[in-house]
């Protein structure tokens, strides 16, 4: 890892100023966005049932955060909240008609994209006390499974295109226990977690170019006649970003375990063989900036190891994501990873070329999960159950008139070609093809 200056991108005003945290202040909501009155719109389509009305901003938000400052002093104002102050909310897709939530939904399936030896189940999504919960059991309710568990999407119901995200988190577990895989993430809309047939060759596609490399992406800036609803010569895809994971790590040659909490961009196509991402990103001292990759994409991140307070206390996860800028995560105001567009920057080599990755311009949307998977740390046989991912609050904010909360804007749509292609985005059966012409008469 190349360690370069802090603040890699975002200075849009003439001088730094001070980082300004959640609490940043504000007298009254007169300054935020018009979507702090503005009511739910309708649900999902999948299943599509009536939804509650919800506004956008949460009303229990303080309004001493509906306007915050970058790192530069560049202004945002709240665009969406929720503090999760209301108990016994029901987050099922099948909630009873007029009672579905209309920005989040909490999974009834199995993810098999990362080895999870979990089911989501809905019913394993609560609020209570202030927080809402996401409890991982052992009751193997769903053979062969061992586990239980939970995730939320806003999939389709609300995204975004950049902006500040954070929110209040506190881990499942013990510090010094492997096996859970707590994560809070985003992804493009164009690809819904967990369900393979819309994710392929869309995850993590973040490129606008056409040539050799852009050919493998499903929607390609080569292609006239993209899909329902999109726009031609435009690549697209579902890219990745990872605002918290954490992890427990076991180490047999000491019979230790250390925590780490880390954030991550993935992306699609890769750097050409044994070039590296030798510029244009930066780790804080504290941390261990990694690049890994496999053979369909790349990701750069960064990882710092915690205490056991970590565990046992809420902290504030954010990311500062600006298309075709950078990304910046921190925790509790402390910057831990800064990647700019340079990162991703045009290379050559080993006889193959990759032009200009894009810092994702898609409107994507918010997940939290609660998994467990070999593949990420192996489960201890003293793992504690019941165990949650407990959420204080989330919340985000755009810049004044670049505010984006639509899952399908004329800039980058999706809703006609999602519509258009529902078996991949509910796992069902493809359709069948058209059937073949007779064979021509010589």
């Amino acid at each position: 890892l190349l360690l370069l200056p802090l603040l890699l991108f975002g200075a849009a005003s003439s001088s730094p100023a001070s980082s300004s945290s959640s609490s940043s202040s504000s007298s009254s909501s007169s300054s935020s966005s018009s979507s702090s009155s503005a009511s739910s719109a309708a649900c999902s389509s999948f299943p599509g049932s009536a939804c509650l009305e919800r506004p956008l901003i949460d009303p229990d938000t303080p309004h001493s955060v509906y306007n915050i400052t970058d790192v530069f002093g560049n202004p945002y104002h709240l665009q969406y909240s929720d503090e999760f102050n209301t108990a016994g909310r029901n987050f099922s897709a099948h909630a009873p008609p007029h009672q579905r939530e209309p920005y989040l939904t909490a999974m009834d399936y199995y993810n098999p994209s990362t080895g999870d030896l979990e089911y989501y189940s809905s019913t394993a999504v609560t609020t209570s006390h202030g927080a809402l919960h996401l409890t991982a059991t052992n009751d193997s309710a769903h053979p062969p499974l061992p586990y239980t568990s939970g995730m939320v999407q806003s999939w389709n119901q609300l995204c975004f295109t950049g902006g500040v995200v954070e929110s209040r988190i506190r881990l499942p577990g013990p510090a010094h226990v492997p096996g859970f895989w707590p994560a809070f993430w985003l992804l493009g809309n164009l690809g819904r977690a967990g369900f393979l047939d819309s994710t392929d060759a869309m995850w993590p596609w973040s490129y606008d170019t056409c040539d050799a490399a852009g050919q493998f992406a499903r929607i390609s800036r080569c292609d006239p006649s993209p899909g329902p609803g999109l726009n031609p010569f435009q690549g697209r895809g579902a890219p990745e970003i990872d605002i918290l994971e954490a992890k427990v790590a076991f180490d047999p040659a000491t019979n230790s375990s250390t925590p780490y909490v880390s954030g991550t961009v993935h992306f699609t196509p890769k750097n050409p063989k044994d070039v590296p991402y030798d510029g244009g990103w930066w780790a804080c001292a504290s941390c261990n900036g990694y690049v890994g990759g496999d053979a369909l994409h790349d990701y750069l991140g960064a990882e710092r190891e915690v205490t056991d307070e970590w565990w046992r206390a809420f902290h504030a996860y954010r990311v500062e994501w600006e298309p075709a800028e950078g990304i910046r995560w921190s925790v509790d105001g402390e910057v831990l990873l800064e990647v700019s567009e340079a990162a991703l920057r045009a290379q050559h080599g080993d006889g193959w070329h990759v032009a200009q990755r894009l810092i994702s311009e898609e409107p994507s949307y918010l997940i939290w999960n609660l998994a467990l998977s070999d593949m990420w740390s192996k489960p201890s046989p003293a793992l504690p159950f019941p165990a949650s991912l407990d959420v204080d609050y989330v919340r985000v904010w755009q810049r004044p008139g670049q505010e984006q909360m639509s899952c399908s804007p004329p800039s980058h749509p999706s809703a006609e070609y999602i519509e258009a292609n529902r078996w991949r985005y509910e796992n069902g059966p493809a359709p069948s093809p058209a059937p073949s012409p007779p064979p021509a008469t010589l």
